[in-house]
């Protein structure tokens, strides 16, 4: 595609983004679409391919909305394969707080989709107004978190920890009752 049609395809995605319709910029990334978002917060790395960018980054952003996120475009600049777009939001998280931030996303394009996406914006205020994210991963996925302890030992503890619990509460049975507790030395 020429310049001015990647610069037309970005228009006509942000005036749906605008709307708070997503899924036509959502059907033009390509499956192995890079997603960079600046900074250093917890939201700030890149996202590699098409469903990471969806599960890993817009599905938790979106689910911290009250209303469908707007993103209004001011400014595109464009050449050759890159398109960049200055933009702004409008929502409301579901905490009450105002997530009006400011963009400026740079595109590579190939073939009418979206190849890679780099994100500019205040990072201050997704920290205040979103915090940090909830990924897949941080549900305790074995996957992504290692196992420090082997089950098996975990339960052999367990098995012990048990048998000691019931040693001592034959022994204070037999103490309330007044009887010597059982295993106890006699003289």
């Amino acid at each position: 595609m020429s310049t001015a049609q990647n610069k037309q395809l970005l228009q006509h995605l942000y005036a749906e983004l605008a709307k708070g319709n997503a899924r036509p910029w959502i059907e033009s990334m390509a499956d192995n679409v890079r997603w960079t978002v600046s900074g250093s917060t917890a939201w700030s790395r890149t996202y590699e391919g098409k469903q990471a960018v969806l599960d890993e980054l817009l599905r938790p952003l979106n689910q911290q909305f009250a209303q469908p996120y707007k993103t209004i475009a001011d400014r595109f600049i464009a050449e050759g394969d890159q398109v960049v777009v200055e933009a702004r939001g409008e929502t409301v998280t579901k905490a009450g707080l105002a997530y009006n931030n400011h963009y400026c996303f740079i595109y590579r394009l190939a073939g009418g989709r979206i190849e890679e996406i780099v994100e500019y914006c205040d990072t201050a205020l997704i920290v205040s107004a979103l915090g940090q994210p909830e990924r897949a991963w941080a549900a305790n996925c074995p996957q992504h978190i290692p196992q420090l302890v082997n089950a098996d030992e975990v339960q052999k503890v367990l098995r012990q920890r048990d048998a000691r619990i019931a040693e001592l509460e034959a022994q204070l049975r037999a103490a309330r009752s007044g009887s010597a507790s059982p295993g106890a030395a006699t003289s």
